[in-house]
């Protein structure tokens, strides 16, 4: 560290190398190397800049969108390079050149509802609930056993205590006298209203008061309630509500994990069935009573016209099903080359089946009927975490099968052919277990020429291992490095760069390092992150600036906060942000990145920035002399680029003061010396930038001053 003294206690002291050192946020200040407060700063091989901003595309609230961006996706199409772009309900679509404005912007599925917020589980408990009560809409006695009928479902399991109240037999005698009494074995149930209990009392039973529900009631004493009851029957109505544990992290905010097949785009949101977008304009359900695509098998004769609308006209020529929609976007001498589904209908059994549409009034007259052949997948996935595909194969991630959760497998379609998942011996789908996983799939990234998968805590190989297995796995790594959210793993060359519970990591494979330990990044994330949001957290890499880019939620439910880590500087930055989805550029020539207000970006293309407000503050420096007064006279700062950044210094008498800034001036491009006039034992330097268009950096400072007494 280039620090230079003379005869009259005054020193020069260069401090060009620490200005790109990154944020130390959490470390002990003697281990600071320079900043430890920093927003929206960004640090290089050459200096400290302000982080570009992003250039907004689109504000798709105009759209319906209103809530978070979820998932990004960009693929080629239509002549066209085309994003999708997924909130909590819907998928839109975003072409590059479209052939006019309102082309450039679609809505291409509804209805998803994905998890917005973290929810807990509910587990069903037998309870005690003395106080709830439905009314008695019969009862006969036989045998012994006395059977009554309920006005609503009662719930009940063998076992269960009751209390019969206001049953009375021939005599106007009480039958069960008011006592509690337990149910009998859950054979003598008679249905979901009916129940018998054993009873002393012979005779025929009838219903005191009239009308009957206004004075007989049973009263529950032990029961078990599978869900939310509203009753509305009996002395008493009330919303009755389970008894519920809390588990944590069970019910988790959603995120879209898209993929491309080839043309084709599939996307698994965590909760609910997965979506397909074959040779169309729309996306469908991916599922085997659903239809994944649509091929045009006859074109018609002549005279069609885009904007024709197809209907089906009749039955499928295989199995059943109705109301398939499609209207017409492109012809060619009158015959129909393209067309857009815009109601998959319903009741589909047969892929490959013909459907015959029928031809639109209009004049000149249509002629020649258009037939359209169907595709029907056998998958039958209710919810899937993430797909990833790997050579001609898509591989689907923690899945399930109606009530039946596969968290910890994985399995395959078929070699090029997306709608067969179901082995056999004509194809090449399968699945496996991991057997070793002992918490769910959150992830899979690329990795070589391996696919890793994480859990939680876990990492796994997936590698493609030819005939007859097709895929196998092997545990890679089981310290603790996982993943926590279905995005926050990104793949870097050969390397994963992502964020576990723990912090921050990079591995190949083999080995892992935490690298937010040593700058404290680590223990900040720990300290401040929302746990209960941390499957929102969003990853890309910025490969024009060469870091990961971690969207996290910092003292909030919501994304609030992007960390950065340079991988090559090793050094790490942060700003303020609402962006909840990225993608790495690649289709287009830019990243893109949307937020949760719905907007759309070309992600650092501009400076502009919707808060502009750039900050950063040094530790609490004494320059290597913690004794003496330091006065500092003059600062020579470098400055590229456009935009003037406001220097302030600043001075405390102890470490973990609060300091006061006396001086500032406005940095130029002159590498002037600017005068100043600040002591104290600690000295602190505040850069602060709120243009909204500013593009700077700095690459050179130089600090003098004079050493003082001691205090």
């Amino acid at each position: 560290m280039p620090f230079e003294t003379d005869k009259s206690n005054g020193f020069k002291f260069d401090a060009s190398e620490l200005l790109k050192t990154g944020v130390y946020p959490e470390a002990f200040d003697r281990r600071i190397p320079f900043w430890e407060t920093v927003d929206g700063v960004q640090y290089t091989e050459f200096g400290m800049r302000r982080k570009a901003g992003r250039d907004e595309k689109h504000d798709f609230t105009a759209e319906g969108s209103g809530t978070d961006i979820r998932g990004l996706i960009a693929t080629k199409e239509f002549n066209d390079k085309v994003a999708y772009v997924g909130d909590l309900n819907r998928i839109y679509s975003y072409r590059l050149s479209p052939a006019s404005a309102t082309a450039a912007i679609d809505t291409v599925g509804t209805g998803y509802n994905l998890i917005n917020e973290a929810t807990a589980t509910g587990w069903d408990e037998s309870v005690n609930f003395p106080e709830v009560r439905i009314a008695l809409s019969g009862a006969t006695i036989s045998g012994g056993l006395c059977e009554v009928t309920t006005s609503t479902a009662h719930g009940l399991v063998a076992g269960s205590l009751v209390n019969i109240v206001g049953l009375t037999d021939s005599t106007g005698a009480n039958v069960a006298g008011d006592n509690i009494v337990a149910v009998n074995d859950l054979g003598i149930f008679m249905s979901a209203t009916k129940f018998k209990f054993s009873t002393l009392s012979t005779g025929t039973v009838t219903i005191a008061g009239s009308p009957p529900s206004a004075s007989a009631y049973v009263e529950f004493t032990e029961t078990q309630w599978l869900d939310t009851v509203a009753i509305n029957a009996g002395p008493i109505s009330f919303t009755y509500f389970q008894k519920t544990t809390w588990d944590e992290g069970v019910n988790e905010p959603d995120q879209w994990d898209f993929e491309t097949y080839g043309s084709f785009v599939v996307g698994a949101k965590g909760s609910t069935q997965p979506v397909i977008k074959k040779n169309n304009v729309n996306f469908n359900l991916f599922h085997n009573d659903q239809i994944s695509g649509v091929n045009i098998t006859n074109p018609g004769t002549a005279n069609y016209a885009v904007g024709d609308v197809l209907t089906q006209n009749g039955s499928p020529s295989a199995g059943s099903g109705s109301g398939l929609v499609a209207t017409v976007t492109e012809v060619s001498s009158g015959k129909v080359t393209a067309i857009e589904v815009t109601n998959f209908g319903s009741g589909y059994t047969s892929t490959g089946a013909v459907l015959t549409m029928n031809v639109p009034g209009g004049s000149p007259t249509r002629s020649g009927a258009v037939t359209l052949t169907i595709q029907i997948p056998d998958i039958d996935y209710d919810s899937v975490q993430a797909f990833h595909k790997q050579g001609p194969h898509l591989l689907a991630f923690n899945y399930s099968k109606g009530a039946t959760t596969f968290e910890t497998s994985f399995s395959w379609c078929s070699a090029d052919n997306l709608d067969a998942w179901v082995g056999s011996p004509t194809n090449t789908a399968g699945d496996l277990l991991i057997r070793e996983a002992n918490t769910p799939i959150k992830c899979v990234a690329q990795l070589g020429s391996s696919l890793a998968v994480y859990t939680e805590n876990q990492m796994f190989l997936v590698s493609y291992i030819g005939l007859p297995n097709i895929f196998g796995y092997k545990v890679a790594l089981e310290n603790g490095v996982g993943a926590v959210s279905p995005n926050s793993v990104v793949s870097v060359g050969r390397k994963n760069y992502g964020l576990s519970r723990d912090g921050f990591f990079v591995t190949d494979g083999a080995s892992t390092m935490l690298i937010g330990r040593q700058s404290g990044m680590n223990e900040y994330f720990r300290d401040n992150a929302n746990i209960g949001a941390l499957s929102k957290v969003y990853a890309f890499d910025n490969s024009k600036e060469n870091e990961v880019v971690w969207g996290i939620p910092i003292n909030s439910s919501s994304i609030s906060q992007e960390i950065y880590y340079n991988y090559k500087t090793n050094q790490w930055g942060m700003r303020t942000s609402n962006i909840t989805a990225y993608l790495s550029r690649g289709i287009f020539n830019e990243s893109l990145s949307a937020d949760s207000s719905g907007k759309f970006y070309y992600e650092g293309t501009s400076p502009a920035l919707a808060n502009p407000i750039v900050i950063a503050e040094t530790k609490a420096h004494d320059l290597n002399n913690a004794d003496k007064i330091k006065e500092i006279t003059a600062l020579r700062v470098g400055k590229d680029g456009s935009g003037s950044p406001t220097l302030s210094i600043g001075f405390t008498d102890t470490i973990d003061a609060t300091p006061t800034y006396s001086d500032n001036f406005i940095v130029d491009d002159t590498f002037k010396s600017f005068p100043v006039r600040t002591a104290g034992r600690y000295i602190h330097i505040k850069v602060e930038s709120n243009g909204a268009n500013d593009d700077w950096e700095l690459t050179n400072m130089v600090i003098q001053g004079r050493f003082e007494g001691e205090r």
